[in-house]
């Protein structure tokens, strides 16, 4: 199927959710703190936690949070102690540059009692600091899970994710203007799996089960509402879901991957907003055996270049004069939680066991980064970031990384 298709440079940053009772306001979302850039505070419970001194010794070393260096521009950079707030760990699952020289982490964690609960911290190039959740706003667990984070380019940047409760649907928008976080509760039948921008207005956002929603930025909170034109709908009589990966083309269109199970086997597709408000769609023609029916992460390199993370495949879908060809360019033992890229010769995919790929051009490669002779990180990965000058942030289970190459460091 060789129909039109073009491509956007973004980031999928994976499923999450977003769905909640109107009344959860008052339940869930104190009122924002004007000291909303204070660095996370250590709490009178908890259990003791030895992690200052290490990120102490570390500034020492590496410059401020940083706990290890390669030779080659690879950090490691110290998170704060979740430990001395009752938690077990931050675990980062989407990453956005802020604009003014940061990165905005969403995380996830576990306190020791078992409540789940969420962050947003920023790192502004010496120490991480909380922007929501337990500390300035939260006096407890804030029970919601973070899943995706989207930049507008003009100062607002909007989390999405769902409740972490069992007993409910909900879904959760935050929303960060001047650093001040805004939280909003949609009334919407699913949790919210990710969010992008097409422009500094148009807010978009992808849930659990496939459906679209599109918002208009305002002086009010959000107003989503269903798109439902969209070629892949979820379809409830078969449980058939709708798209899984959501990103953005260069271009400012927005882009949908998932596969298409109305037929057996299913197949995998990519669809793209129009020009015109329609949308075009390219299902894929390689092999069931080499084309497995998922998609965990999508990113447009290009106009013309998608690349998608299916299982332990990378496909790459590209538009060209005879068409659009879709093209098995990677298979891995482990599957890819998220993709980013910088243009058709920069891309890297990263997921568990600390793994990296970079595709240059030609072909993939596994970074394989090591420090002292052991790998920088084994912890999984599950989000990455960067900006046109090269610098690269990524995210995962305990663990932060940041890459200044060289010549500008």
């Amino acid at each position: 199927m060789k129909r039109a298709l073009a491509l956007l440079v973004g980031v999928l940053t994976g499923g999450g959710a977003i769905a909640a009772c109107a009344d959860s306001n008052e339940s869930f979302s104190p009122a924002p703190d004007e000291d909303a850039s204070t660095a996370i505070p250590p709490a009178e419970a908890g259990p003791a936690d030895d992690a200052g001194s290490d990120v102490a010794d570390a500034r020492t070393e590496g410059g401020p949070g940083l706990a290890a260096c390669t030779e080659d521009g690879w950090c490691k950079v110290a998170l704060p102690s979740a430990r001395s707030i009752g938690l077990e760990k931050f675990w980062i699952v989407a990453l956005t540059m802020d604009g003014a020289g940061g990165v905005i982490a969403a995380t996830n964690s576990f306190g020791f009692s078992g409540d789940s609960t969420s962050h947003l911290l920023r790192y502004d190039g010496n120490v991480w600091t909380t922007l929501y959740g337990i500390g300035p706003q939260q006096a407890g667990p804030f029970p919601w899970q973070l899943k995706a984070l989207a930049d507008n380019g003009a100062g607002t940047i909007l989390a999405v994710g769902k409740y972490a409760g069992w007993d409910r649907r909900g879904a959760i928008v935050l929303r960060l203007e001047n650093g001040v976080v805004t939280p909003e509760y949609p009334t919407l039948s699913e949790g919210l799996a990710s969010v992008a921008f097409t422009s500094t207005e148009d807010a978009w956002a992808l849930d659990e089960e496939g459906n679209v929603y599109r918002a208009t930025l305002g002086s009010g909170p959000l107003d989503w509402t269903l798109v439902e034109d969209v070629p892949h709908r979820p379809n409830p009589s078969t449980f058939a879901r709708g798209p899984r990966a959501m990103f953005v083309s260069p271009d400012g269109k927005l882009m949908l991957a998932g596969a298409d199970e109305s037929s057996w086997p299913a197949r995998t597709y990519v669809d793209r907003e129009g020009a015109d408000g329609g949308w075009t769609s390219s299902v894929s023609d390689l092999p069931v055996d080499v084309q497995p029916s998922g998609v965990q992460a999508g990113v447009a390199a290009t106009n013309d270049v998608v690349w998608l993370a299916a299982y332990g495949s990378l496909l790459r879908v590209s538009e060209t004069a005879s068409g659009v060809e879709w093209t098995e360019t990677f298979r891995a033992a482990r599957y890819q939680d998220a993709l980013w890229a910088r243009g058709a010769n920069e891309a890297y995919a990263v997921g568990p066991v600390g793994r990296i790929y970079r595709y240059d051009g030609t072909k993939w490669t596994d970074l394989s980064l090591a420090l002292n002779g052991a790998p920088l990180t084994t912890n999984s990965l599950s989000a990455i970031t960067g900006s046109p000058a090269g610098e690269l942030w990524l995210g995962g289970d305990d663990v932060a990384l940041h890459y200044t190459p060289k010549a500008n460091p």
